[in-house]
């Protein structure tokens, strides 16, 4: 891209939107303060090199992520099991979520020039999905009462780095598929040009399968390495996310 590509009214009328937002999201208790600003310049590195649609799943990311994390949110807080700060992100959780999906589009433009525009959509939904399934597993699988520990299959507490439940596992797979569909209506139906997603099943079976799998990445992390103290919470989902973009990148330019 040309330098002058970043400054045309339409990307500085984005970035000023997405400052708003960043705003918005800081005022409903979404994101604290640092986590806002976190949020704007990564928000801002996306649209600068792609559009808003691509910026978009991202923030419907972090809305249904808060959704869920509200869901019947004072028996987790009861349970010990709810997220700290009343559920708002921080620096560390906007960094942890949102920077594999930003590196993969600011290469967007470079993905799509030599393999594809598909490659490079894809690529990003599933990074979005594995956070997604994530969050979903967390939220909606945090109360099962019947929680096993992902490497050993013993039953540990709710809230154990590294438990899966049943409730859990369908909501990871719900949530992979939710950002699928929205990756489709944003990057697809409401975006045109050069970055275009084709419309097709593997449009939205790979990041769906992708957000599942990195899920499951997630758990065995936290069930080893952030058990045993040598990653936090953040690089746990930092790892899995990456290692969901680059398998949905791998499986997209095999495949299409």
């Amino acid at each position: 891209m040309a330098i002058a590509d970043f400054f045309t009214a339409a990307k500085l009328i984005q970035v000023a939107a997405v400052a708003a937002i960043g705003v918005y999201t800081y005022r409903k208790d979404m994101l604290n303060a640092a986590g806002a600003f976190a949020a704007f310049l990564m928000g801002a590195l996306i649209v600068l090199f792609t559009n808003f649609w691509w910026l978009l799943l991202l923030f419907a990311l972090l809305g249904l992520g808060s959704a869920a994390t509200r869901f019947r949110f004072a028996e987790k807080e009861a349970a010990k099991v709810s997220e700290k700060s009343g559920g708002r992100r921080s620096t560390r959780n906007v960094i942890g979520n949102g920077l594999a999906p930003a590196v993969l589009a600011v290469t967007a433009p470079l993905t799509a020039q030599n393999w594809g525009a598909d490659v490079a959509t894809i690529a990003y939904v599933s990074a979005v999905a594995v956070a997604a399934a994530d969050t979903f597993a967390s939220e909606f699988g945090s109360l099962a009462r019947n929680v096993y520990l992902i490497t050993t299959f013993r039953k540990v507490p709710a809230g154990v780095d590294g438990g899966v439940s049943l409730p859990g596992t369908l909501a990871a797979l719900g949530g992979g598929i939710v950002m699928a569909l929205l990756g489709i209506a944003f990057l697809h139906f409401g975006q045109g040009g050069p970055l275009e997603m084709s419309l097709s099943w593997w449009a939205l079976a790979i990041p769906a399968f992708c957000g599942f799998v990195g899920c499951q990445v997630d758990s065995i992390l936290g069930a080893t390495l952030e058990g045993d103290g040598l990653f936090t919470k953040e690089e746990t989902n930092l790892v899995s996310i990456v290692v969901g973009g680059v398998l949905g990148l791998a499986l997209a330019f095999y495949l299409l």
